[in-house]
């Protein structure tokens, strides 16, 4: 699995730029944003020596990963290209097109978007040479965009090529908001074993987490409601607060806090947290451990990668 620099992200996508691939091969490559599941490429650089008979494109998009296939890399010697995903609203992929000559092709006119056309692939003898123009005519067809890929008046030997048609969204309507809570249940009780720890249970997947660490966790988005079960040990002497953030921007009566003083060993608090999915999508959390501090953390993907503390024990 290949890690490539990000060169931006956002609710509308993220771009993953793979230059200067010296004999390309078929590759996976991370991504961040677990709502990013759609996308295209497009490419960089390009060098081939010999006949061709090629196509490149990404071959599946999950929430953690992104790969890409080439068909045929025989004298294809060097090529760079950009994986560009979005969420389901970013992109309208029109299919890949194969021309073998000359085309002119009417699309319907998709409106708050911009039409892009990437090439993905060709078929070339060892003697040609890519040379082709594209135009684009919006007023011949009223509601529709007219594309047309031909030879240059230089060269009439046309290029055949594979290409994509994408209309690309200028805005989005979709906003990644935080979880909310429903209920909040808070207990102590003695603990007559001293041998129990502190631990958080993420319940949905039967997941413990009681060590030092940060740890991703990824729900789908299928799943309505979220439980956490939370264990803290008391230690003798210290003193700590516990947070719970129902709105980040909103005034304090979202937020509820209360003191643990740890004046008796034995005293276990338990808390059982109930929250529900406000918008319908992959959830992002992240839990941070650190000694006898621990945060749970929800990560939006909107106008830009934001990070809301849902609970906080410091």
């Amino acid at each position: 699995m290949s890690k490539n620099k990000s060169g931006f992200q956002s609710r509308s996508g993220m771009v993953i730029n793979c230059f200067n691939r010296d004999n390309p091969i078929n590759e996976t490559f991370q991504h961040n944003n677990p709502n990013a599941l759609t996308g295209f490429l497009t490419w960089t650089s390009f060098s081939f020596l010999g006949a061709i008979n090629f196509q490149i494109e990404i071959i599946q998009i999950t929430s953690l990963n992104v790969s890409v296939g080439i068909s045929n890399t025989n004298n294809i010697k060097q090529l760079g290209y950009q994986i560009i995903l979005g969420i389901e609203e970013a992109f309208v992929n029109l299919g890949v097109k194969a021309a073998m000559s000359e085309v002119i092709i009417a699309v319907p006119v998709l409106p708050k978007k911009t039409f892009l056309l990437t090439y993905l692939g060709f078929i070339l003898s060892q003697s040609d040479a890519i040379n082709l123009i594209q135009s684009r005519d919006l007023t011949t067809s009223p509601g529709e965009l007219i594309y047309k890929i031909a030879e240059s008046a230089a060269d009439p030997l046309y290029s055949k090529n594979f290409h994509l048609p994408v209309w690309v969204s200028n805005t989005f309507t979709k906003q990644y908001k935080q979880l909310k809570y429903s209920k909040i249940q808070i207990f102590h009780k003695q603990n007559l074993d001293f041998n129990l720890k502190s631990f958080i249970q993420f319940e949905q997947q039967n997941q413990i987490f009681n060590q030092n660490g940060i740890y991703r966790i990824l729900i789908d988005q299928q799943t309505k409601q979220i439980n956490f079960l939370i264990q803290i040990a008391c230690y003798q002497g210290l003193n700590r607060m516990i947070k719970f953030v129902n709105c980040q921007k909103c005034d304090k009566s979202q937020t509820f806090s209360i003191k643990h003083s740890c004046d008796n060993p034995n005293k276990l608090l338990l808390c059982k947290l109930d929250l529900f999915v406000v918008t319908e999508a992959i959830q992002e959390l992240v839990i941070i451990i650190e000694n006898f501090n621990f945060q749970i953390k929800q990560i939006l993907y909107n106008s830009f990668v934001e990070e809301v503390i849902l609970i906080q024990y410091y």
